[in-house]
């Protein structure tokens, strides 16, 4: 069984879906034991064929929320998750494809990724087209490399019962139990994991105005990519 990952481009929001010119991706083909067998660039409509596809989206296309999650399954939880990002969005949820983590945090959390859903069914029908099956996407911060270690963070005793338990805001990241004292715990904060990815792949229009300048002669973009444990957040 073969693998084909590939590097998708940064969402160009003023660029019109329908207008997309698609650039050359960088891709990875690899064995069932994990050996290279290609790596290069090149066009959707020329990239290997392989028995899966990996999408690699740009960490800043993808928001990664750590929610509590009810205890539910198929079209239900299709439903209720709208509701559940909706006071952490700025465009309706309802136009969004939200996708859940299996895997729940220590706290009990649930990890969302979100993506606009127009542009990243547009992605998937282009690769569906170009011959591609069994796609998978994966956001670009769960592909970068684990920290060596968590920095721990002294925290003070609360002078009252009333104090909020610190291990409320701990972003989902294991936390000694309380042991019935409040606070008695250290907060472990999030080791951050930052990594430039190298220079953004610009997505040009398929039609440009006379006298527009292509996005690709403006001053190049970097990529970056920031892991706080299980979640994260980029830039381009």
């Amino acid at each position: 069984m073969s693998t084909l990952i590939v590097s998708l481009p940064p969402r160009e929001p003023a660029v019109p879906l329908q207008e997309w010119q698609w650039p050359e991706l960088p891709f990875m083909l690899v064995d069932k034991a994990g050996h290279v067998q290609r790596a290069g660039r090149a066009a959707l409509s020329l990239l290997p064929r392989a028995s899966a596809t990996v999408l690699i989206v740009a960490a800043r296309d993808v928001l990664l929320l750590a929610a509590s999650v009810p205890p539910l399954k198929g079209p239900k939880l299709r439903q209720a998750l709208p509701n559940i990002v909706e006071d952490q969005l700025i465009q309706d949820p309802l136009g969004c494809h939200i996708a859940l983590d299996p895997v729940a945090l220590p706290d009990g959390r649930r990890v969302l990724g979100v993506v606009d859903r127009a542009w990243f069914r547009a992605i998937c029908d282009a690769f569906t087209a170009a011959g591609h099956r069994q796609l998978r996407a994966v956001p670009a911060t769960r592909c970068l490399p684990a920290p060596l270690a968590a920095a721990p963070a002294p925290s003070a005793a609360p002078a009252d019962d009333d104090a909020p338990d610190i291990a409320a805001a701990a972003d989902g990241l294991p936390l000694a139990s309380p042991t019935g004292t409040p606070l008695a715990a250290p907060l472990v904060r999030p080791a951050a994991v930052a990594a430039v990815l190298g220079v953004a792949t610009a997505v040009e229009p398929a039609l440009v105005e006379a006298g527009a300048q292509p996005l690709a002669a403006s001053a190049p973009r970097l990529e970056l990519a920031i892991a706080r444990g299980a979640l994260g957040e980029g830039f381009a």
